[in-house]
């Protein structure tokens, strides 16, 4: 019985909504809140899985166009201010999510108009996602969706919606982290969700580009992930991760503190290159994981990855990296989990995440950019995720094909705008992965092909002053820790000064902190000897101070050339120093190149 007055209550609300003026809507809104679902002041003796039995029956039919009706009657209960607690959210909408994957996908043509089953209602009541109705007119879902299996997106949209307003309904306790149990509710309906793709036909591929504006797919897929992300802010930490501070190790926790001699040079770089090769033939290979048994966390952040890889909607995309971006720098989702589970991680960042993010930095999309930067910036701090951007840049900047380079260079201004510059320089990970970028950058400049050189220019003259300073001091910390890039280095700020002078890149203050560094060193092979006892800096600083600590650190981190921090040069040997030279016959460049 409770299932028949429960429904009736609810149609006779649907038709008045759809019927009479606002302020008649109102005294229907009070009856039904004072006399049926209202938890506090319903006179019926129903535990309230009992009261909410005649919906959760129909989250279990396998038609979408009844659960369509059901979410309808949800979300008018949820406007009303009506609380339905999530836990009975959660096991409806997973029932539903589970019989709405069952539909048959078909190909797109003409419905069959006998498609509702003998319970189905939905022919007697309007849809919900119909045009919005001023005349008491029954306007069928069939009319804005041909078939069954595109409704099923418009369900998930109504699903997030309601649970959406619920957890603002009952004030639910907001950022309580990803090992929350409502957390991983949450986190276990959008991986359901997104397990299976959804079916929808685009209407945007046409030759009118405004035409897009109104595919009614697009919109829901926006739609989806614009609710998603909320979902995923709510239960996130409220501040993200803070890029760790790694400065230059000291000598004395580095291994090798000698430089290997020559014949173990060759050796190791066989060694090297042998393992390399096998790293490389392994990661190009297609790797399945089983997901199943991982976190669910970490089953959302691989659904999200999916889904970034395919989508090209702009607004979708935003509201993706949105989520992502709470996931992973708020949640801290890999993070946790890279210990347990190194190479899925490592798979999914290599192969998968930061490629990705990399196609991203556009100057037309800066507010895609805006979200991927932070998170390619922090895959940098995780194993291999150097490696993997090191690897991406080197290839588009050295590329053959000049359109490759001409994309490499907007892409490299965009992060150069975006940077933050406060985390930048507490990470030497991150200040040399730059380095390595702005070296390509600025050699761009002399690019064979006039278009990527001029390009070049244009980007760089609208990175502000700023960002000019720390992508200086990024080579500048090279410059400083690797003494074999000094000279590459200064090539670089040479020409990058010649091309802007008023930003006065090669000042006084830039010399004197180089030839502190150079004295430090001297000094410092020279007490080696015996010939002094105390090495001091040219301002004759407190040797008890840290700031004269770090300077005496990194001098002694440069002349122990070691491999903790990656060569920029040596990335560079065996291909032209400059774009410009590919005019000149191989032969003749090798014998100009400086040995190894």
């Amino acid at each position: 019985m409770e299932r028949q007055d429960g429904g009736e209550i609810l149609r006779s609300h649907d038709v008045c909504c759809h019927s009479k003026p606002q302020n008649n809507i109102l005294s229907v809104s009070g009856l039904i809140r004072s006399k049926a679902f209202d938890i506090d002041m319903c006179p019926l003796p129903f535990m309230l899985d009992k009261m909410y039995h005649f919906v959760d029956i129909r989250f279990q039919d396998p038609s979408a166009y009844v659960q369509e009706q059901a979410l309808q009657w949800l979300q008018i209960l949820s406007k009303l201010d009506i609380i339905l607690p999530v836990h009975i959210c959660f096991s409806m909408f997973q029932h539903g999510i589970q019989h709405l994957q069952k539909i048959e996908r078909v190909e797109h043509g003409p419905r069959d108009p006998n498609v509702f089953g003998r319970t189905s209602p939905v022919g007697e009541y309007p849809a919900p996602l119909s045009p919005e109705k001023l005349k008491a007119v029954t306007v069928e879902t069939y009319e804005i969706y041909d078939r069954e299996a595109d409704l099923v997106l418009p369900c998930y949209v109504m699903m997030l919606d309601i649970i959406l307003k619920q957890l603002e309904l009952q004030e639910c306790a907001p950022h309580l982290g990803i090992y929350n149990e409502t957390s991983k509710e949450l986190m276990r309906c959008l991986t359901s969700m997104l397990s299976v793709t959804w079916e929808g036909e685009h209407t945007c591929g046409g030759e009118d580009e405004g035409e897009g504006v109104n595919c009614i797919f697009c919109q829901n897929i926006a739609l989806w992930h614009q609710l998603a992300s909320q979902i995923i802010k709510h239960f996130s930490p409220r501040d993200p991760v803070k890029i760790p501070v790694q400065d230059i190790p000291k000598v004395e926790e580095i291994k090798s503190v000698l430089a290997p001699s020559p014949k173990e040079v060759i050796v190791g770089d066989k060694e090297s290159t042998e393992k390399s090769a096998v790293t490389e033939t392994v990661e190009s290979s297609e790797v399945e994981f089983n997901t199943a048994g991982m976190p669910i966390h970490l089953q959302l952040f691989h659904s999200l990855l999916k889904e970034l890889e395919t989508l090209t909607d702009v607004d979708a995309l935003f509201s993706l990296l949105t989520s992502m971006k709470y996931l992973i720098l708020h949640g801290e989702c890999l993070n946790y989990t890279i210990n347990q589970y190194p190479e899925f991680v490592k798979h999914c960042m290599v192969k998968r995440l930061i490629p990705t993010l990399w196609k991203l930095f556009q100057a037309r999309h800066s507010q895609l950019a805006c979200v991927a930067v932070p998170l390619l910036l922090h895959c940098q701090t995780l194993p291999n995720g150097a490696d993997a951007l090191w690897k991406i840049v080197e290839a588009d900047f050295s590329h053959e094909d000049w359109r490759a380079r001409f994309s490499a260079v907007e892409k490299a201004c965009v992060l150069a705008r975006l940077a933050d510059t406060e985390s930048v320089h507490h990470n030497r990970i991150i200040q040399t992965a730059l380095a390595h970028i702005f070296c390509l950058l600025i050699g761009s400049l002399e690019d064979i092909n006039g278009m990527v050189a001029q390009r070049t220019i244009q980007n760089l003259e609208t990175i502000k002053i700023s960002s000019i300073k720390c992508l200086c001091q990024c080579l500048e910390f090279q410059f400083d820790t690797v003494i074999g890039d000094r000279i590459v280095i200064l090539q670089r700020m040479h020409l990058l000064n010649n091309v802007f002078p008023q930003a006065n890149i090669l000042s006084w203050e830039f010399f004197l902190s180089r030839f502190d560094t150079l004295s430090l060193e001297a000094q410092l092979d020279l007490e080696s000897t015996g010939d002094i006892t105390c090495p001091t800096d040219l301002t004759s600083s407190d040797k008890e101070s840290e700031n004269f600590m770090r300077k005496l650190n990194r001098a002694r981190f440069a002349l122990a050339r070691t491999d903790s921090i990656r060569s920029v040069s040596s990335s560079l040997s065996g291909k032209p120093p400059y774009r410009r030279a590919v005019s000149v016959p191989m032969h003749l460049l090798t014998k100009s190149m400086p040995p190894k």
